[in-house]
């Protein structure tokens, strides 16, 4: 019987011994010998044959799109966890520049005890377009499953519930009757400006506190508006005192369910109104805001074309007004299909760099490269998603408050995605894909 050589004996002949005892596991070359199933016990072998017939009946193909398109059935489920696992790659690793996120690092160490808010914006990947896995319209379900929802849902999961959080103007749960957009005064580009009459309805999801951001003039411009909730009293807030302001007015012990906030714009005058929140709780906790637009352009959330003092209020919407401890910038992906002389790698960079040098001066910034398109898209532009996600490195690069998350270096391009089931169609991820973004997501800045 083959055996170990002994310490101190075995003189003469301890390489025989030593040899005959590697020979049984181990090929003459160093590798190991196949394993016979003949030498594993009954139990083992009964698990690998069960493994084996299960592997035969089941094709990887129909099983994925079983998935697709029941998510929430017992495969659906499952093959969500097993990409997941497959997939077992840390979301540090498509972080890019992580030294760059010193104060959302501090900030995040902080978060039981004072609340940090993450404020993403970004085109139809950031709205959540297609999470629920079928090429239609279906906001409801997007916000509930697109990496946005599912990033705030694992912050929720280890700090607590604090609710949804703000709601850009352009919400589908957000109606207006009059009222004019104002791009630069408002979450997403959608501030809403009130003249007399005018009405923001604001349909809320489950909150305890409601939060209404707006921008007050000094110039004898602005008057206050009045609120309602639920269809109760109309309650007009104190005017602020002061010069040009960005100024919130919190509603708080609500009961813990919907409510719906009526904003009525004033007499006289006119009231901007950024947007408003819904809460479940304002002292700590991670709380993680969407805005975006389908089909969107950097240039439709941030007011870059008009005058420099206009680009920076847009962004400090985003940012000081909103208390954010991390702007999450998800764009490049429109601006590469469009190849118009207006969108290139160039122009696209230079307006990342105006958004970034203004909200770094309030909070780091996170830049997304998110889900590449397939090459097909590209065959009569003159540049593709990875020139301009390039483009983006370079203004990450460049500061030292800004990262950037690029998805390809844990999924790779479209066709390795494509293949795992990560995509609903030639561009956007379906509930997996957005499900798996949102996870790697959270690992990168949740463990800075």
């Amino acid at each position: 019987m083959a055996r170990l050589p002994q310490p101190g004996g075995d003189a003469g002949n301890w390489g025989e011994i030593l040899n005959e005892f590697l020979e049984q596991a181990h090929e003459n070359d160093g590798s190991l010998k196949d394993i016979s199933r003949s030498t594993l016990s009954s139990e083992v072998q009964a698990s690998l044959d069960k493994a084996d017939t299960a592997l035969d009946e089941l094709s990887t193909k129909s099983v994925i799109a079983n998935a697709i398109s029941d998510p929430e059935s017992e495969v659906g489920s499952a093959v969500n966890q097993l990409l997941s696992a497959s997939l077992a790659v840390d979301g540090r690793r498509a972080l890019l520049y992580p030294s760059h996120l010193p104060r959302w690092r501090s900030r995040l160490a902080a978060a039981r005890y004072r609340q940090a808010n993450v404020v993403c914006v970004g085109d139809s990947i950031t709205v959540g377009r297609y999470a629920n896995n079928m090429v239609s319209i279906d906001d409801a379900t997007w916000r509930q499953r697109g990496f946005v929802a599912q990033l705030r849902a694992l912050f929720a999961d280890r700090y607590g519930d604090v609710g949804e959080g703000y709601l850009q103007n352009g919400d589908p749960r957000v109606t207006s009757v009059g009222t004019q957009t104002i791009k630069m005064l408002g979450l997403g580009g959608n501030g809403r400006r009130l003249d007399r009459g005018d009405t923001l309805t604001s349909v809320l999801p489950r909150c305890t506190d409601i939060v209404i951001k707006y921008w007050w003039e000094s110039n004898a411009a602005s008057a206050m508006f009045s609120y309602t909730i639920d269809g109760g009293t109309s309650v007009t807030p104190s005017a602020p005192s002061g010069g040009d302001l960005y100024q919130t007015v919190t509603i708080s012990g609500l009961a813990d369910t919907a409510h719906t906030v009526v904003i009525t714009g004033p007499a006289s005058l006119h009231a901007d109104v950024n947007c408003v929140g819904a809460f479940r709780g304002l002292a700590s906790g991670v709380a993680v805001h969407r805005s975006g637009a389908s089909g969107g352009y950097l240039t439709d959330c941030f007011e870059l074309a008009s005058s420099g003092s206009n680009a920076v209020r847009s962004v400090r919407m985003a940012t000081l007004q909103l208390n954010a401890d991390l702007l999450i910038i998800e764009f490049g992906a429109n601006e590469s299909g469009v190849g118009q002389p207006g969108k290139t790698p160039d122009l696209f960079a230079a307006g990342l760099a105006t958004v970034v040098d203004t909200a770094t001066d309030y909070c780091d910034v996170v830049l997304v490269a998110g889900p590449r398109w397939n090459p097909s898209m590209f065959a009569s532009t003159p540049f593709t998603d990875d020139d301009f996600y390039e483009a983006m490195r370079s203004v990450a690069a460049a500061n030292p408050n800004v990262a950037m998350f690029d998805l390809k270096r844990v999924w790779g391009g479209y066709p390795t995605a494509h293949v795992n089931g990560f995509y609903v169609d030639d561009i956007h991820p379906n509930l997996i894909g957005h499900a798996d973004m949102g996870r790697l997501l959270f690992e990168a800045i949740g463990g800075v």
